[in-house]
């Protein structure tokens, strides 16, 4: 029977085995356990920071048992169940990683607007439900984002102070994802991996820039159907679970 060196030993080999496929790099003269570390430690989510201390620990331990002690003798070093399990779970994400159509909330829950949306209506039930920005949509479709900066910046430019009689169509040369200033959004596949939507919100911070959403389609295609929305929080989730 295998005890949990022998476990740990093989799980090890193909956790490495499949970071070479995540990486297209089979080369044995460079370690992608070591790359995947150092990802990890530039990211600048702090979860990803600790399994960067984990994996590494990780790593120095299965050094030491095969290169430091005999591991048909020794009995110093112990493998624990927590961290047999750890990298089971690791190599379950490799396998199958977590997408973003796992994670994104679908169209039919999110609240978001049309073009003829009256103005009035909308921010009320921003205010209501605590919203500052909403997806506007026709038939399924993205047209922009509405925010108060869009508000603003239509009152400013037309010397418009009551909105009354607006509606969300009058702001249709401001929300255009493309057309915020402090505010960012993206558009990505469904398949796109929480490891990647990582990257996506690090690069822009790194930046200095605010991502507030990305928004989900079949792919990534501003002529395709919205299927839902991920904002970080969505990631934050994943890692309090």
């Amino acid at each position: 029977m295998k005890d949990n060196i022998d476990i740990f030993i093989e799980l090890y080999n193909e956790f490495d085995d499949l970071l070479r496929d995540k990486f297209n790099n089979f080369s044995r003269s460079s370690s992608m356990i070591s790359r995947y570390i150092n990802q990890l430690e530039n990211s600048n989510n702090r979860y990803n920071h600790i399994k960067a201390k984990r994996i590494d620990m990780i790593r120095i331990l299965r050094n030491d048992l095969v290169h430091e002690f005999d591991m048909n003798s020794s009995d110093l070093l112990k493998i624990s169940d927590t961290t047999i399990n750890f990298l089971k779970e690791e190599i379950e994400q490799l396998k199958n990683p977590i997408c973003a159509h796992h994670i994104m909330t679908k169209i039919n829950n999110l609240y978001y607007a049309s073009y003829q949306s009256k103005l009035a209506s909308v921010l009320e039930n921003m205010i209501r439900k605590g919203f500052t920005q909403i997806p506007v949509l026709e038939n399924g479709y993205l047209k922009g984002v509405f925010s108060p900066n869009v508000l603003f910046m239509y009152m400013a430019k037309n010397n418009i102070y009551s909105f009354d009689e607006l509606k969300i169509n009058d702001f249709s040369n401001y929300i255009d994802i493309n057309n915020h200033v402090s505010e960012k959004y993206e558009l990505i596949s469904k398949d796109t991996t929480v490891d990647e939507i990582y990257n996506i919100f690090d690069d822009y911070s790194s930046k200095g820039k605010k991502l507030v959403a990305i928004f989900v389609n079949e792919h990534g295609q501003l002529n395709e159907k919205i299927l839902g929305m991920i904002v970080l929080n969505d990631l934050l989730k994943i890692n309090n679970k």
